[in-house]
């Protein structure tokens, strides 16, 4: 199981995955700070999202493929990821 990120909406763009048990806490980091459009999850990976490094600020969790984050209110403000 894993999660997948990328730069642009309908699974598009640069990317990058994650295994379950795995998380970035500030993406910053590796270069991917606010600028996640869509998250695609396979083998039935859950992701938690937050808007600021370290987990803070808002947090959503997602158990679904989100190829659109615009529609979600999450385009381009996330800066920490974890997958279980």
């Amino acid at each position: 199981p894993r999660a997948c990120f990328y730069k642009n909406v309908g699974y598009g763009g640069g990317s990058f995955c994650l295994a379950t048990g795995n998380s970035i806490g500030n993406l910053a980091s590796a270069g991917w700070n606010d600028v996640i459009s869509s998250v695609r999850l396979y083998g039935g990976a859950s992701v938690q999202v937050c808007e600021h490094a370290g987990f803070g600020g808002a947090c959503v969790t997602w158990n679904s493929n989100k190829s659109d984050l615009t529609a979600t209110g999450w385009n381009d403000i996330i800066s920490s990821v974890d997958v279980f």
